[in-house]
């Protein structure tokens, strides 16, 4: 006879498991977004000379921001928070990781452009080792401080990790100034 509490414990493991995969699938899909949104904004950033005051200009002139990957982690945030099933939020997380990996692969890749020099280098390393650190931080403290965290939340991290990415490069080239 099987026992109510063994029932419980394998369907908590499932819906661990689940939860886990899609988390899986927001942080790979973060990652491998962030990284080739950086060599787009680190490509414009060296054009300007590495001038911050340039690039920020650039940016709110030509009011460049991410519209495409930022309208996928919004839409995934909302519909992850409308269904309360760990396996729709796990589909979901998918496809909306997928989508974002596909529009990375399918722009033009300015990589041919920039030139690795040691400074784009040493930026580009710098900001990547750094929004990880902020990201990863920011999943752990939402995962291990609060009891019950919905997937909607990690999307709304990776909205605020696309926003912050040309914010991000600038930021650590000041840093780079002073060391």
């Amino acid at each position: 006879m099987v026992d109510k509490f063994q029932i419980s414990e394998v369907f908590n493991d499932d819906l661990v498991m689940l939860t886990a995969c899609s988390l899986a699938c927001i942080c790979g899909a973060n990652i491998i977004f962030f990284s080739r949104r950086l060599l787009r904004y680190l490509f414009h950033f060296r054009e300007r000379g590495y001038r911050s005051k340039s690039f920020l200009n650039w940016l709110k002139d030509n009011d460049i921001y991410d519209r495409k990957g930022t309208l996928i982690a919004i839409v995934a945030a909302i519909a992850t928070e409308l269904v309360d099933l760990e396996a729709i939020d796990l589909a979901i997380s998918l496809v909306a990781s997928i989508a974002m990996i596909a529009i990375v692969f399918w722009q033009n890749d300015l990589r041919a452009g920039l030139a690795e020099t040691h400074r784009s280098i040493s930026l580009y390393n710098r900001s990547m080792v750094l929004h990880s650190i902020c990201f990863t931080l920011a999943c752990v403290y939402l995962s291990t401080f609060h009891t019950k965290i919905h997937i909607s939340l990690y999307w709304l991290l990776v909205v605020g990790s696309i926003q912050s990415s040309p914010f991000l490069l600038v930021w650590v080239r000041n840093m780079q100034r002073f060391s």
